[in-house]
């Protein structure tokens, strides 16, 4: 039987987990360095739903976060 995904809104007690993931995916995509400060200063607002959120999916009862999504919003340039 396949195990039971939840898609929920990330919190700041799913840092760790989140940044672990953050970071696998530059190193997959292997194009730059990644910067986990630089990360951590998109991340760490969007799981205090400060001008953002973060949804994540992982196994129902757990901590482990199998994927995220990441959506900010900014002032336009213009």
């Amino acid at each position: 039987m396949a195990e039971e995904l939840v898609i929920r809104v990330g919190t700041p007690q799913d840092i760790d987990a989140v940044m672990e993931i953050a970071m696998m995916a530059c190193e997959e995509n292997g194009f730059v360095q990644p910067s986990p400060q630089r990360l951590l200063t998109d991340i760490w607002p969007a799981l205090n739903l400060d001008e953002g959120v973060m949804g994540l999916i992982g196994p129902k009862g757990t901590s482990e976060v199998q994927g995220a999504v990441l959506l900010r919003i900014g002032h336009m340039w213009y």
